[in-house]
């Protein structure tokens, strides 16, 4: 049993601080295989969110939005030379203009709808072995490169919890996760300090 305040006095405390916070930034990998100091989108397992900006995005995440609607096959151009002049793209910037809910990068309802069960079920089955949350939405970038590096680096500046969960009509919606708390990215914050 030890007696409060008699651990040694105050040079011992600030040394035990001192090795408790070395021990907690070696806990993280700062190579450039940690997603949140070398984020890179790939095709299953991000979405890139166009539309609406970041700021009314997540102010509307506590009630939750919808993703916009999209068609269910890739648009084609009628005409064989129409493919020059851009009709399809177009066609599906208007779909995506007048849409109200979510844009991402996915040009097709069944491809959306792929990569939202994806990060539903990898987050549901993370959360059921481990404990975890761990679909974070990531708002902001920070570009960044090691000094002498020639290519730089993304990392994600604020990570806001989030969840995909699925309505009674099938539909897709992004709600904020109300079990953990909106937090600057951890990783981040310990690769600036090396960097003083």
């Amino acid at each position: 049993m030890t007696i409060p305040g008699t651990f040694g006095g105050g040079t011992d405390l600030e040394r035990l601080k001192h090795v408790l916070a070395g021990w907690r930034t070696s806990l993280v990998d700062l190579s450039g295989r940690n997603r949140l100091l070398n984020f890179r989108h790939t095709k299953s397992a991000t979405l890139e969110i166009t539309q609406p900006p970041a700021e009314t995005l997540v102010r509307g995440l506590e009630r939750g939005w919808d993703f916009a609607p999209l068609p269910d096959e890739e648009l084609e151009d009628e005409e064989a030379g129409s493919a020059e002049d851009g009709t399809a793209s177009r066609r599906l910037a208007e779909i995506r203009g007048s849409a109200d809910g979510i844009v991402t990068q996915k040009t097709t309802g069944p491809a959306l709808q792929r990569a939202l069960t994806g990060l539903r079920s990898r987050s549901t089955q993370i959360f059921n072995d481990y404990g975890l949350w761990t679909l974070q939405l990531g708002v902001g970038v920070l570009h960044w490169r090691e000094d002498g590096a020639e290519t730089g680096s993304d990392a994600p500046l604020v990570l806001v919890p989030a969840r995909v969960t699925r309505m009674s009509n099938g539909r897709m919606r992004l709600e904020l996760n109300d079990d953990e708390e909106p937090r600057l990215n951890p990783a981040l914050r310990v690769k600036l300090e090396q960097f003083h």
